[in-house]
């Protein structure tokens, strides 16, 4: 389908509706002059049947057009059209020899029901001359289309320049905040939604974008590290079999890149997690305290576990404890030495670290936001609440299965 300009088309239909509104009005007119003709001459035939009603009949003097008759010997072709008509309503005929004529019943107190006919064939005016008006009808309707059509080309022209401005505007546009801003001083209120469905879009494209970026460099981050820490180790195995050390560094680094391909593969589909299944959150924290344990250990650090056992959250356990593990390593790694506490109780889990004096370092850039993305997708929100001398990481789960009736 071939497309047409905004303004070409609003000129049609304006040019369509003109049409039909000069069609509408001249045919309403042509309709009221047949009414005004219909009703004079109805008029004047009232008029001529109540002085033949009330004079006698010698007195009954009426100009050439009328013809008075009883009703019983009025003409045939008249007399084949009484069974149909009322007595005091006129009722019009063309009569066989082409003559047009309006008859009226009358009912007289000495001469019985007479019928009055009006013969109106030379007192027409607008059926003679209808050629005539048809003609000016259709000047008219021509100056009318004329005239819709020069304005039809003001009125949407100014219309289509303002629509092309608008398209320029939101090719100038740097941001979906300056389409907003252009969208609510629009005039139009299509034009209006129009650029605001623009902004929606944009701004879902940017934050797809931003999150594929931050999952990207999440999996550079999470994903270099412990490849660096595993080579290390399976090269200290290699000579060393025995060596325990090696061997727990190489346990976590497994373990940390299982939990990035996990995080990576809830990141990258829409699919909406099974919330109908319970995690118990104190058994998922304990593994994940025994296995950083001596990464803490290294920097002066204690994990410290204080939670409720009836503590649980909906959703699949990976997504929980990549959440958990993230936030643990991040304490570990950039918190001071000291105890971390990890507590929990009614539907919410903290962890509580000290800060370093070293502001550069005090960890949770993007992965905070990796973290809140995945607490999305199972209910839970995340905050970070930074003290004097210590961080603390709030989680609220969802309260359908994380906090108690």
């Amino acid at each position: 389908m071939s497309a047409r300009s905004l303004k070409s088309l609003l000129i049609r239909q304006w040019m369509l509706f003109a049409t039909c509104i000069a069609v509408l009005f001249a045919s309403a007119g042509l309709l009221l002059l047949f009414l005004l003709e219909d009703s004079f001459i109805d008029r004047q035939l009232k008029a001529a049947a109540r002085s033949v009603a009330a004079a006698a009949p010698a007195m009954t003097r009426l100009p050439p057009e009328f013809s008075v008759y009883p009703a019983s010997r009025v003409p045939l072709d008249i007399h084949a059209q009484l069974p149909f008509a009322q007595v005091g309503r006129p009722f019009e005929m063309r009569r066989a020899d082409r003559r047009y004529v309006h008859v009226l019943l009358v009912d007289t107190p000495t001469r019985g029901r007479l019928a009055v006919v009006y013969d109106v064939t030379d007192q027409l005016t607008v059926t003679p001359r209808l050629g005539t008006g048809l003609l000016i009808v259709l000047g008219l309707t021509a100056l009318t289309l004329l005239a819709a059509a020069v304005l039809a080309r003001a009125f949407v022209g100014r219309l289509a320049r303002r629509a092309e401005h608008l398209v320029e505007d939101v090719r100038r546009t740097p941001h979906p905040g300056h389409l907003r801003e252009l969208s609510e001083a629009q005039e139009i209120l299509e034009f209006q939604r129009l650029l605001g469905l623009h902004a929606d879009v944009w701004e879902a494209q940017l934050t797809a974008v931003e999150s594929e970026r931050q999952t990207l460099a999440y999996l550079g981050h999470e994903l270099r590290t412990p490849l660096q820490s595993a080579q290390t180790s399976l090269a200290l195995l290699a000579e060393q079999r025995d060596d325990c050390a090696a061997f727990e560094r190489l346990q976590r680094a497994l373990a940390r890149l299982t939990r990035a391909s996990r995080a990576a593969l809830w990141l990258a589909t829409d699919r909406a997690p099974d919330l109908s299944t319970t995690t118990a959150l104190l058994p998922l924290v304990r593994r994940l305290a025994n296995e950083l344990a001596p990464l803490a250990a290294q920097t002066g650090q204690v994990i410290d576990v204080d939670m409720s056992s009836s503590l649980a959250t909906g959703g699949p356990d990976e997504i929980a404890e990549t959440i958990v593990a993230n936030v643990l390593l991040n304490a570990i790694q950039h918190g001071g030495a000291g105890p971390v506490v990890i507590h929990g109780d009614a539907g919410e889990l903290t962890i509580t670290n000290v800060r370093r004096h070293d502001a550069e370092r005090g960890g949770f850039g993007f992965g905070l936001q990796i973290v809140r993305r995945l607490g999305q997708r199972i209910g839970w929100s995340i905050d970070v609440v930074q003290a004097d001398g210590s961080m603390t990481v709030r989680i609220l789960l969802d309260p359908p299965t994380g906090r108690p009736p």
